[in-house]
């Protein structure tokens, strides 16, 4: 997978394997497994209220656990309308996904 760092300079790495999971008290997220006794991945803190702090992790897991799966709706989708002769009459939903696609693979 393909990040940028702070000087927006790409480097290549490979995630921690999903599903991710957050504990009951959502105070940290870890890799599958029974929390609190999977790897631990992230403990989101801050100078935020504990309730936002919560579901930020809530939101990190779900973001990430389904990240691979809507990237490959993407991909069909526009595949389907070009399969379809469709690539220009639904350009607006073409270039939106082109566009989500993008974002997706960090460009």
């Amino acid at each position: 997978m393909r990040h940028k760092n702070r000087n927006l300079v790409s480097i290549e790495s490979e995630h921690t394997p999903t599903p991710w999971i957050y504990s009951k008290d959502g105070e940290m997220i870890y890799t599958s497994g029974n929390a609190p006794f999977g790897y631990k991945l992230i403990k989101p803190s801050g100078k935020r209220p504990e309730s936002e702090i919560k579901a930020n992790a809530a939101f990190i897991v779900k973001a990430v656990n389904n990240h691979e799966s809507l990237v490959e709706a993407c991909q069909i989708a526009l595949q389907r309308l070009k399969d379809l002769g469709r690539y220009k009459s639904d350009a607006v939903t073409c270039g939106m996904l082109e566009e989500a696609l993008k974002q997706a693979e960090g460009e």
